[in-house]
Parts: C-alpha cells; sequence; structure tokens
C-alpha cells in the first residue's frame, strides 16, 4: 500500500446539515472467513467489497464517483459538522502547515480540515486517506462477499484459531472550512461529533467495540423495561386500594341502608302500646253491650209491629 498526497481537491458537496448513516454502514465485509481485514461502509460487487455510496453524505449532482475500496472519495467543503457515530480523529490548519495525518488533498489558506472516523479509529492514509483500527478482541457482525453476493452472515470473535488480531478499515469523512464558513456563535473548530446519538468510544489501545458489536455495556441501574414494571405494579396496587376502599363503604351504605328501612316497616302506631298483641282481651270499644227487652211493649199493645207499616195481630 502507498501513501498518497498533494492530489487536487474533490470537493463530493457541502456538509452543513445532520447525517447518519444506514446501519449496514457498520457491518465488516471481508473477502473471505480467515481474512484478517474487514471494511465498513461497503457493498458487494462483481470484483469485490466496493464503496457504498449511501454510507457518505450526500454529494452534489456530478461529483465524482469512487475508484476503488476506500481510497480517499474526495472532502465536504464547507463541512461543519462529523456524520452521527463518527468523532473528529484528526485535524489540520493551512496556515500553520500542520496535519495530525498525511493529507490526501490540498488546503486551501485559511482553511481548516477534519478526518471523521468511527470511534476508536485513527486517520490513516493506504491507497489514499482512510479510518484504521487494529484489534486484538472484539466481536462484530461480518459478512462475506463472493461473486457479487453477500454470504455468511455471523459475528465474529478476535482472537480466534484463524486470525489473532483484525485490521478493520472504514470511512474517512473529511470536512473543511473557513472561518466565513461558520455561524456568528461557532468557534474556529466544528463539535467533534453530531449532537446526535453516538456509540460510546471504546479504548483504542486494542480493543474496539463499532455499534453493531454483539458486547454493549451494562447498565449501571434498573433498565427502563425494570422501571416501567415497577410504576406499573404501584399504579395498579393504589388502584386496587382505592378500589377496595370504595367497595367496603358502598357495603357499608347498603346495610346502613337496609337496617333503616327494616326499623321503619317494624316501627309501631301510634296508640298501639308496643309490638305484642294480646289474645283474648278486647278493648272498651269490643265489650258486649246488654240489649234492652221488648216483648213486654209487644205483648201490652197485642200486636207485633212488620216491616212495611203492617201489623201482625196476636192470638188471645
Amino acid at each position: 500500500m502507498s501513501i498518497i498526497t498533494s492530489q487536487s481537491r474533490v470537493i463530493l458537496g457541502p456538509l452543513t446539515a445532520t447525517f447518519q448513516p444506514p446501519a449496514q454502514c457498520s457491518v465488516g465485509v471481508g473477502v473471505c472467513s480467515t481474512c484478517d481485514a474487514v471494511f465498513y461502509g461497503q457493498r458487494c460487487g462483481s470484483a469485490g467489497p466496493q464503496d457504498d455510496t449511501t454510507c457518505w453524505p450526500p454529494t452534489t449532482q456530478g461529483a465524482l464517483r469512487p475508484s476503488s475500496t476506500l481510497s480517499g472519495w474526495g472532502l465536504y467543503s464547507p463541512g461543519i459538522s462529523c456524520p452521527v457515530g463518527f468523532t473528529s480523529a484528526c485535524h489540520a490548519t493551512a496556515d500553520s502547515s500542520r496535519a495530525d495525518w498525511a493529507m490526501q488533498f490540498l488546503m486551501e489558506p485559511g482553511e481548516t480540515a477534519v478526518g471523521c472516523c468511527p470511534p476508536g479509529f485513527n486517520c490513516h492514509n493506504q491507497n489514499g486517506q482512510t479510518c484504521i483500527a487494529v484489534v486484538r478482541t472484539i466481536t462484530l457482525s461480518t459478512v462475506t462477499c463472493r461473486s457479487g453476493r453477500f454470504e455468511g452472515f455471523d459475528f465474529a470473535t478476535i482472537p480466534n484459531a484463524a486470525v489473532p488480531s483484525l485490521n478493520i478499515f472504514a470511512p474517512m469523512i473529511q470536512i473543511a472550512w473557513k472561518a466565513s464558513d461558520q455561524p456568528p456563535s461557532s468557534t474556529s473548530s466544528p463539535p467533534s461529533s453530531s449532537s446526535r446519538e453516538t456509540p460510546p468510544t471504546p479504548p483504542t489501545s486494542g480493543s474496539l467495540n463499532p455499534p453493531t458489536a454483539a458486547a454493549s455495556p451494562e447498565p449501571s441501574g434498573l433498565s427502563g423495561a425494570a422501571i416501567a414494571g415497577i410504576s406499573v405494579t404501584a399504579t395498579v396496587l393504589v388502584l386496587g386500594a382505592v378500589l377496595g376502599a370504595v367497595f367496603v363503604w358502598w357495603k357499608k351504605r347498603r346495610a346502613a341502608a337496609a337496617a333503616a328501612k327494616l326499623r321503619q316497616e317494624h316501627q309501631p302506631m301510634p296508640g298501639d302500646g308496643g309490638t305484642e298483641s294480646r289474645i283474648g282481651e278486647l278493648s272498651a270499644y269490643e265489650k258486649p253491650v246488654e240489649l234492652t227487652v221488648m216483648s213486654d211493649r209487644y205483648e201490652a199493645l197485642g200486636s207485633v209491629p212488620r216491616r212495611g207499616g203492617a201489623s201482625l195481630e196476636l192470638a188471645g
């Protein structure tokens, strides 16, 4: 591999809006299952892995197409922010002739450049500028490109019997700007990465955890599912207690109403003197009245009055 420098500028377009690469851009594409190198941001072409342009920010119409795998496609100017999931891995300024890596493209006076790489990667120049990480312990998703087709998607664990260490290549997204390109409130340096969600930066001393690695850091507290479960349980308990209290109050009120109704139905009437009845004892209104004997009068008169005004003569 050779180092390419002092190349004429290839402007792919501006990068002033947030860009997030698709998920497949973090899958390691290899040419064989025992090879010690994989490439991010690739598609499978008839000649092997080729740069997947959807893993780069959008380019302007008429921009050159990539010529070979991760060979330094071009730069974005003005560019003021790295893509989501990338960090500022290297810097360069034209006025001080200072650069953290062997720059492929020439700079203009007053310009600042940043090489954006995935976390844990470093800026390199091998057949063009690119990002490289050499890892000795990692588990990552990989796929093999054979005859224009992806095969054997799997999670590869390094080290193994065939591959003791792994070289991972990823696109370098170079951005460049001048002071006049920055918003009024900005400083001379852009953010190191987008303000959106960014995968955790792994150690750079031999191990790497790219976004698609199987391992993930353990949570420091309760998970979101556990917190949600506790909240739901507490809500159910409180609701159950409230419903239970309402049910007990309703039962007591219903029993009190029934008791009041029963007392009203059995309340004695005025003058009864109680709810018990005495059998065989008549009141003053029910005592027998002695009738007046009228037979003597009828005998004196000699006749008995009949209904209708006629009288009945009595035999002598």
